[in-house]
This record gives C-alpha cells, sequence and structure tokens, in this order.
C-alpha cells in the first residue's frame, strides 16, 4: 500500500498469528499489541476488507472456503471469529445447517493442516446454547478429540467488563496443541466499574446542523402515529420522509414555460407509446405542509 498505515506490525515480533474472517481487524489489534504479526487473514464483505486494508496496509484473502490450507503460511496462533449468524438468538439458528454455520468445519481444516500452538475462537453467546448445547459440543469435540487440542471450558465474556462502554457478550474458546503446555492459560478478571458512552462524548457543543429540526422532527412524530396501512399509502404516493421526486424531461407543459414535471417517466421522453392518457401532475399548491397531496388525475 502506498499510504501510512495507523497499524502497522511490530518490527521484531515475538510469533505469528492468521486472522481468519478478520472483519475490520480487531483481533489483528489486540495481537499486534501483544507482539503479534499477522502472516494471513481473510474476510469476504467487500467493505470490512477495504477497511482492514486501509488499517493495516494488506487485503485479506476472499472466501476462506477457496483458499487452500497448504498455501497459508506456518504460524503460532490462529484467531478466528467465525461467522456467528447462524447461532444468534437474533437470527434464525441454522447451526450447522445454515451454510455460515459450517465455516467453523473450515477453520478445522487449517488447524489439522498448520497445526499452530495455539488458538482462540469468538462467536455470540447463543452458541453456549444452540441446540441445547449440541452444537458447542460438536466444536469442543472437533478441537480436543479429532485434532487433539488442549481446551479449557469456553467462557462467555462481556466488552463492558473490560473497558468498553457497550455490552458485546461473546464465547471465547482458547486451545493449545497437545505438546503445548496451557496450564499457565486463565481467563482475565473483569476490571472493576464500568464506564458510558458519557465518559467519551465531546463536551463542547454540538453544531445546530447536527441536530433533527423541530419541523422535521414533528413530521417524523406524524409519520409515526399513523397506522401501518397509512404509512405505506403514504410512501407509495411518495409522501411521509420522502417528498416528490420530480423527473424532468425535455418536453415542455402548456404553452412551454415550465419543465414537464411527472412522477414516473413521462410517456413522450418514452416514445408516446400512450399519448392520449393523461397521466398524474403535482403542482405547488398539491403539496402542502410538504405532505404532497396529489391531484389532477384524470
Amino acid at each position: 500500500m502506498s499510504f501510512d498505515t495507523p497499524f502497522p506490525p511490530p518490527k521484531t515480533p515475538s510469533f505469528h498469528f492468521v486472522d481468519l474472517f478478520s472483519g475490520i481487524g480487531g483481533f489483528r489489534i489486540a495481537l499486534q499489541d501483544l507482539g503479534g504479526k499477522c502472516v494471513f487473514s481473510s474476510e469476504t464483505d467487500k467493505y470490512a476488507a477495504a477497511t482492514y486494508a486501509r488499517n493495516f496496509g494488506d487485503v485479506p484473502a476472499g472466501d476462506i472456503r477457496e483458499v487452500e490450507e497448504n498455501k497459508i503460511p506456518a504460524h503460532d496462533l490462529l484467531a478466528a471469529g467465525f461467522p456467528c449468524q447462524a447461532f444468534s438468538i437474533a437470527g434464525k439458528r441454522g447451526g450447522f445447517e445454515d451454510a455460515r454455520g459450517t465455516l467453523f468445519f473450515e477453520i478445522a481444516r487449517i488447524i489439522k493442516e498448520k497445526k499452530p500452538k495455539a488458538l482462540i475462537l469468538e462467536n455470540v453467546k447463543g452458541l453456549a446454547s444452540h441446540d441445547k448445547g449440541k452444537t458447542l459440543e460438536t466444536i469442543l469435540e472437533t478441537l480436543r478429540v479429532d485434532l487433539g487440542y488442549t481446551v479449557p471450558s469456553p467462557k462467555i465474556m462481556n466488552a463492558a467488563d473490560f473497558g468498553l462502554p457497550q455490552n458485546r457478550q461473546r464465547i471465547i474458546i482458547v486451545g493449545f496443541r497437545e505438546d503445548v503446555d496451557g496450564s499457565f492459560f486463565t481467563y482475565p478478571v473483569p476490571l472493576q466499574g464500568r464506564h458510558t458512552i458519557g465518559e467519551i462524548l465531546d463536551e463542547n457543543p454540538v453544531p445546530a446542523r447536527y441536530y433533527l429540526s423541530d419541523v422535521y422532527l414533528a413530521s417524523l412524530k406524524r409519520h409515526k402515529s399513523k397506522t401501518r396501512k397509512q404509512r405505506k399509502r403514504l410512501w407509495l404516493r411518495g409522501n411521509g420522509f420522502m417528498r416528490h421526486r420530480k423527473r424532468n424531461c425535455d418536453r415542455r407543459d402548456g404553452e412551454g414555460k415550465k419543465p414537464c414535471q411527472r412522477r414516473s417517466p413521462c410517456k413522450q421522453q418514452a416514445g408516446d407509446e400512450d399519448k392520449g392518457k393523461s397521466q398524474r401532475r403535482i403542482s405547488p399548491e398539491d403539496d402542502s405542509e410538504g405532505m404532497g397531496k396529489t391531484t389532477g388525475i384524470s
């Protein structure tokens, strides 16, 4: 990359790691701070990958399912926040029946080939209870029995206990290769006290342009008070939050003094296919108080 990256790797790393399902690089920032150097990353979301590239100076590989495990560099630690939608209480909880849920086995494939000294996996807390705990049992059995890793009991941890003003509960799974002594490991103890978003907000006055005007706020409240059917009718008519999107065309109205303004593409512009048919028109009087009342339909 030609630009300076805000999070460059350490010049003399003490270990190497891979960053799977990297997102914008949360794992990487923490591991670099501990002296690690990332040797491979993967992410399918193009916007997250672009942000990752700006943050760290290298572009993640795409779909991990298309990456051959022997092409991934040797590493000491594998970090992966594998997709959580299949296990989240906010989703359908399809688990391994959801294609996203099976991505754990892509992690297992890489671990089997590269045999890193340690691994750290992260997912939503719903993974612990999914399918009455059977999904987590399958993951742990794969790591412990099939791959031969020592895996302490996973733990659900909350970011709010570690200095962030956000309740973000995640299950953390840590493992060590069988020839590595992992007896030293303990999960971190929550910090004393919690922080709020108010502690980091700017105390200086916020410019007025960042506030909703009283008129617009009242309009939103009126819109919210309507029934769903009424809101849909307004949306179809171009009312509510959105004003009419008036399209100007080359054709002139009346004596040619004003542009033709229609809520749908002008028939003449499309070839005068239905020449004798009247079209909906909008006049300034009809658009009273920004509510866009439509009249003049023949």
